[in-house]
């Protein structure tokens, strides 16, 4: 159907020690695929938090985006309908919830869950490409602002560390000095 796209896919795992570099991927990004446990209603708290994080940071407004609902070849797993429904976040009234099981791609084909997502995220980002393509570029302005922001006070620190471990030294050495000459 999209034969002539090419996607550039960043899988970021869900746990919680690595959600901090999330934010680092949104300015980039032209819409987003959000998997979902369906099997594990004791995390859909958690889960509907995330992603309600998610759609307010500034990068992320206004980009399509997918919810999975994964698992589902798993008997306990909650439909994309019914997580729709548990989740109830004002800004998924217009989301796509999809019904997926990712597993081991066989014979080079992917699941049809996992395609009918991605397909239909395609289909979001070619309706608004231009509006979408215009503020992805301010965004990455901005990311990059932001970055060198954080490397130039990375390297204030360290610079400020190194000064401070240099005095410390000298006056180590001083007071080294001051003991040898009055033995």
């Amino acid at each position: 159907m999209y034969d002539d796209i090419k996607l550039k896919v960043y899988d970021l795992g869900g746990n919680a020690k690595f959600r901090s570099v999330w934010t680092r991927y949104f300015a980039e990004i032209w819409g987003f695929i959000y998997v979902v446990d369906a099997a594990d209603p004791e995390r859909f708290e958690e889960s509907k938090e995330q992603l309600r994080q998610m759609l307010e940071h500034k990068m992320l407004k206004g980009k399509p985006f997918i919810v999975v609902a994964n698992k589902q070849d798993l008997p306990n797993a909650v439909n994309a309908e019914k997580l729709k429904k548990t989740f109830n976040l004002k800004s998924c009234k217009k989301a796509t919830f999809v019904d997926a099981s990712v597993t081991t791609i066989v014979d080079n084909k992917c699941n049809e869950g996992v395609s009918n997502a991605v397909s239909a995220l395609i289909g979001k980002i070619l309706t608004d490409f231009e509006k979408i393509g215009q503020r992805r570029v301010l965004d990455m302005r901005e990311q990059e602002d932001i970055e060198n922001k954080e490397r130039a006070e990375k390297l204030a620190r360290l610079q400020a560390k190194r000064e401070e471990e240099e005095k410390a030294r000298e006056q180590n050495e001083s007071a080294h000095q001051e003991q040898t000459v009055d033995a």
